[in-house]
């Protein structure tokens, strides 16, 4: 039986030049900055871990889904798309700092974002699989999205993020249905407004 595990090079415990937490010390980053309450929030939150189940056990190791989330929470913050978030990945030590990717560390392509949406969406990228369970309509409840926001949910209310009160009033459907409402000319619209 093959385990759904995320495989990932495990990082050393010796610190180079190059690593992200060096680079922000020199900078003399603030404790209570977004930065670093980001970066910490997310080493807690968002491990690597908790994707497991959308990945396969099989074929090479997939770029750190951690990562990955982080940098589409950054995109949502920023207001940025693939492209320009990866440019931003690859030019900004912030991002690199929030992100934990040290400096000598190439990026990925834009396209991995998109296959990880996927990936949270429909927990697969296989578009016949995709076509069916758009076919057979989508429970919101039943994506690994709902369930990673769950978990989430849960771990920030245990770190006192979030209280226990305001984690009743927070329902991811509201959240993940609200791209799927509207259509591709609201969405175009709303792009077209925000650059004006």
């Amino acid at each position: 039986m093959v385990t759904n595990t995320v495989k990932r090079e495990s990082k050393k415990a010796q610190k180079t030049f190059f690593d992200p937490d060096f680079v922000m010390m020199q900078r003399q980053l603030k404790r209570d900055s977004f930065y670093v309450r980001f970066r910490e929030t997310c080493d807690k939150v968002l491990p690597d871990e908790l994707f497991a189940d959308i990945y396969s056990g099989f074929g090479r190791p997939p770029v750190s889904p951690s990562l990955l989330m982080r940098v589409q929470l950054l995109m949502i913050k920023y207001r940025c798309g693939d492209e320009m978030a990866l440019e931003n990945l690859l030019y900004d030590e912030r991002w690199r700092y929030m992100c934990n990717v040290p400096l000598h560390e190439s990026t990925f392509h834009p396209t991995t974002l998109h296959y990880f949406r996927l990936r949270l969406t429909f927990g697969t990228i296989k578009r016949a699989l995709i076509a069916q369970l758009k076919e057979e309509g989508i429970i919101l409840h039943n994506t690994p999205l709902h369930r990673i926001f769950e978990a989430t949910k849960r771990a920030a209310v245990e770190m006192g993020i979030l209280s226990a009160e305001d984690a009743q009033y927070l329902d991811s459907t509201n959240i993940l249905g609200a791209a799927s409402v509207q259509d591709t000319f609201m969405l175009l619209f709303q792009g077209l407004r925000q650059l004006a």
